[in-house]
């Protein structure tokens, strides 16, 4: 294919190529090139498995291969992976965006009512849409907002905190506070008044 009104005369102009690996592959793929100040060059390339890389890159793990927006439930409990889940709501809805492998999502959850929790243990929310992926010394951080929730004295700051350091995929993440001139401490369910209360925030991660 080439580009309407273009001037053969010098062989430089914009195409779209149907390519193909060695003599008999079953592999092809869409190359789309322009031509600027008279340089050809590849600028968007579809795949044959699948996704779209740029200016002639193409490698499969650089590949864009999806795009997506939804909705997700987030969930308070006293344990990542399994424990106790708050019985009921007065507010919950979450929201995420996925390109690739990249994932950004946004939460909300209010007047949770919850009983039989473990008050000793650090409170999460789970229910991601996608696990975060796992590697080493991986941390992951985010924006929080908190209501009714007895935090420490000398905190000076809140967040989220996911480490998936240790080598497992999850979809969970708890709460921290940073203290002033000392480590960061996580916060506990026992922080948290049952019905009165609310929870925000917003983090991006990677996925598998």
């Amino acid at each position: 294919f080439i580009a309407s009104g273009a001037d053969l005369s010098d062989g430089d102009f914009a195409s779209i190529e149907a390519g193909h690996g060695a003599v008999g592959s079953t592999n092809h793929e869409f190359r789309f090139k322009t031509c600027h100040a008279g340089t050809v060059a590849e600028k968007l390339r579809i795949l044959s498995a699948g996704g779209i890389t740029f200016n002639g890159d193409s490698a499969t793990a650089n590949a864009l291969d999806d795009y997506e927006e939804g909705t997700w439930s987030p969930v308070f409990t006293d344990d990542g992976t399994s424990g106790n889940s708050a019985s009921s709501y007065g507010d919950r809805a979450g929201w995420y965006v996925k390109i690739g492998n990249f994932v950004n999502v946004w939460f909300r959850v209010g007047t949770i009512n919850f009983s039989g929790f473990n008050t000793s243990h650090q409170a999460y929310i789970k229910g991601l849409p996608y696990v975060i992926k796992a590697d080493t010394d991986r941390l992951n951080t985010g924006s929080l907002m908190l209501s009714n929730v007895n935090i420490d004295s000398g905190t000076v700051g809140i967040g989220i905190l996911s480490n998936t350091g240790g080598g497992t995929n999850n979809s969970f993440f708890r709460m921290f506070q940073t203290i002033d001139n000392a480590v960061w401490v996580s916060i506990k369910v026992s922080q948290f008044t049952s019905g009165n209360n609310e929870i925000m925030g917003n983090f991006s991660y990677q996925t598998v």
